[in-house]
């Protein structure tokens, strides 16, 4: 669709580029949103914003790419974007989704340390990493 767009002269955002991502996560595409957010924003010069690394975060973990989906979240400081709990979140689904439940409960308890306090979902994401691992105490 973003080509299709760009053939028919539409002025692309960032936005357009996230609504992709957003479709690409509910699929778990996860190529397709690396190209989206690697190879479509540079050549449109367009800057991710973490929108953009959230859902290319959570494509990953659908497609159950949790080492891709950790690699995202380390860019994130390169390109001086800060996550949020909605990244923390996504980025605990995709450890959970194979059973690295230990990343996924490590990455909750280092939320406070990014100044950012664990809500409902970040717990319940987490119950799922370790669930997935037949992880049931800590």
């Amino acid at each position: 669709v973003l080509r299709l767009m760009r053939q028919k002269q539409v002025d692309v955002n960032v936005f357009h580029c996230n609504a992709a991502l957003g479709a690409t996560g509910a699929k778990g595409q996860w190529r397709l949103a690396l190209e989206t957010l690697m190879q479509d924003l540079r050549e449109l010069r367009l800057e991710p914003d973490t929108v953009s690394y959230n859902a290319a975060i959570h494509s990953c973990g659908k497609g159950g790419r949790w080492a891709v989906a950790l690699e995202l979240l380390q860019r994130m400081d390169s390109a001086r974007l800060r996550p949020n709990t909605i990244t923390l979140g996504a980025s605990i689904n995709a450890c959970g989704s194979c059973s690295h439940w230990e990343l996924g409960v490590s990455l909750l308890r280092k939320m406070p340390e990014m100044h950012m306090m664990p809500h409902t979902t970040s717990y319940n994401s987490a119950i799922t990493a370790c669930g997935e691992g037949s992880e049931w105490q800590l």
